[in-house]
């Protein structure tokens, strides 16, 4: 049960109305206490796709339609955000987390501030505590590359500003700019039509003069957009994200229950009471904001705005839910819950334009909200939006990325990296290795996985290969390709890491770098005729005869060999001596 408070206070006795600052800092406390962790994570997947691609670019390529990045146009919240806090800050983590809680803040006062112009300050206070409050903002706030739906969020709410004050011209830049951030701003124009019709009551034939030029501004992006129409029906509708996205009954369901953090069942690791206790803090800061709005006095507008009739509210909440939410519906992307974060704001909004009068039931769901959302942050998921999946991938991440440049402060150029036994879904590697090229500023350097792994081409520039396996420690073991010291051999693990790596070199064609790593556990293991036995397979497959040949000899006169062993060995002209 929420906090008592008083149905209503003589007019005496009611206190002001909380204005834009005092919800500013509320929001600012709950941010830096319940997202803190943010500020210490690494980059992760997508951030080193995005920092590879604008490290070396020019400004003016930022906008060029090609090499579009997962078959999206983003230039402003992507490339242009990452290429000017590169070239800021280098590539440090925390200015691009701080960068992004200030967009999360800005945005969030602007949204306080259009609801409160539509519903007033007691709903528009209730209703930014709750969309606070929301779990999803994990994706947007601990994920760097979060940051296009925060420079959305933050692009949207100024349109619809403008919009509201019929600064059309201010509007349309300002919708350009959300759509040139992320996709979902589509919505936006018809957001607007909603706006006249509903909010300044105007006729359906003036209200569609006023934001034809915004729907133009919509056609002309989506006409010029390189992949939108593909994505959505054409050849790059079908992703290997969207394989596992969950049926539209589902994608409902899980949408819907997302609204009250309840998409996951919380079920904390460490506990229910160590993860309220960490979010004590920002629950408190909602909880107070959300009082402060109950004990208010009427639903004081903001100054030179005149709120539309309830009916024509609720209405307006409703339509901007239903848009808002229509990205999660989309073809070619799964699901996640910050797809359906700018819906939320409309229908909070609605609902907290509902209970206006029993603010009681609103405190006590800003309450159950702000409690559930640390139990969600702690739960366990394998969604990389959820913040339990950042904590743990950053934790991984940073470890290893140290780990490796210990190991290799510098590498050469053209040099390929490839790891095994990588922990589950920490993001270590996206493509082709572009963090590695971000780490050590070197174009040339690629890598992968194991099964990533090809002998170079004829005619691709030449570089060194290193090959690691993760240890249960925490750190690399690296598995030296080629000639090692003997003693190496004695190292623990030593020999099914190399019976490992030889399996992988000769199942991508790279038969002399398996015969060498054969070779070198034949030396360690003398008595085991397979490696001598393979070695010589591929150093057949070489053309190397007479090297081929010595090595069957040397397995046929192991114990152990068979008659194949010795047939092989005969074949190439040297008889097998009999096992001593």
């Amino acid at each position: 049960m929420g906090p008592r408070v008083p149905a209503a206070l003589p007019a005496a006795g009611r206190a002001g109305a909380p204005g834009l600052p005092a919800v500013a800092v509320a929001l600012a406390i709950f941010l830096f206490t319940s997202y803190a962790s943010a500020l210490s994570l690494v980059f992760i997947n997508d951030d080193y796709v995005i920092l590879d691609k604008s490290l070396h670019a020019s400004f003016a390529s930022l906008w060029a339609p090609r090499l579009l990045l997962f078959n999206w146009y983003r230039p402003i919240s992507r490339e242009l955000h990452y290429w000017t806090m590169q070239r800021a800050f280098g590539i440090h983590e925390l200015p691009f987390h701080l960068a992004s809680f200030a967009l999360w803040l800005a945005g969030m006062a602007l949204f306080f501030a259009l609801a409160r112009r539509i519903a007033g300050a007691r709903t528009a206070a209730f209703a930014t505590a709750a969309v606070a409050a929301q779990a999803s903002w994990a994706g947007p706030l601990l994920w760097v590359a979060g940051v296009q739906e925060l420079w959305f969020f933050l692009f949207a709410f100024l349109f619809l500003h403008a919009f509201a004050r019929r600064q059309q011209a201010a509007a349309a830049v300002l919708l350009a700019l959300a759509l040139l951030s992320k996709e979902p701003a589509a919505v936006l124009a018809p957001l607007a039509l909603l706006w006249a019709l509903l909010i300044d009551r105007e006729r359906p034939l003036p209200s569609l003069r006023r934001v034809a030029p915004l729907f133009l501004v919509t056609a002309a992006w989506a006409l010029l957009h390189p992949r939108l129409l593909g994505r959505l029906w054409g050849p790059y509708a079908e992703t290997v994200e969207s394989m596992g996205r969950p049926s539209l009954p589902v994608t409902a369901a899980k949408t819907a229950l997302a609204l009250i953090n309840l998409e996951q069942l919380p079920a904390p690791e460490n506990g229910a009471g160590p993860a309220l206790l960490r979010g004590l803090a920002g629950l408190v800061a909602l909880v107070a904001l959300a009082i402060w709005a109950a004990r208010a006095g009427g639903s004081a507008a903001a100054p030179g705005s005149a709120q539309a009739p309830g009916r024509r509210i609720a209405a307006f909440a409703t339509c901007w839910g239903i848009l808002g939410s229509i990205a999660v519906f989309m073809p070619s992307i799964s699901w996640h819950a910050y797809y359906g974060l700018f819906g939320a704001f409309g229908v909070w909004l609605g609902i907290m334009h509902a209970l206006r009068h029993r603010p009681r039931i609103a405190i006590a769901l800003v309450l159950a909200l702000a409690v559930l959302r640390p139990l969600r942050a702690d739960t366990p998921s394998w969604d990389w939006a959820s913040e339990a999946f950042q904590r743990r991938a950053g934790f991984f991440l940073r470890t290893l990325r140290d780990d490796l440049l210990r190991k290799h402060p510098a590498l050469p150029p053209h040099s390929r990296l490839y790891f095994a036994r990588v922990p589950r879904n920490i993001g270590w590697v996206a493509g082709n290795g572009p963090a590695f090229r971000v780490w050590y500023r070197d174009s040339t350097i690629s890598g992968g996985y194991y099964s990533y792994y090809r002998p170079r081409l004829a005619g691709e520039a030449a570089g060194p290969d290193y090959f690691f396996r993760f240890d249960s420690s925490g750190v690399w073991v690296e598995v030296k390709k080629g000639p090692e010291e003997a003693a190496a051999a004695r190292a623990p693990d030593w020999e099914p890491d190399h019976r490992e790596l030889a399996l992988l070199l000769g199942g991508a064609g790279d038969w002399g770098g398996a015969a060498a790593e054969l070779v070198k556990l034949a030396d360690a293991a003398p008595d085991n005729f397979e490696y001598p036995l393979n070695a010589a397979v591929c150093l057949e497959k070489l053309g190397d005869s007479l090297a081929a040949g010595r090595l069957y000899t040397r397995a046929a006169s192991l114990p152990g060999a068979g008659e194949r062993v010795k047939a092989a060995a005969r074949r190439f002209g040297r008889p097998a001596r009999s096992p001593r």
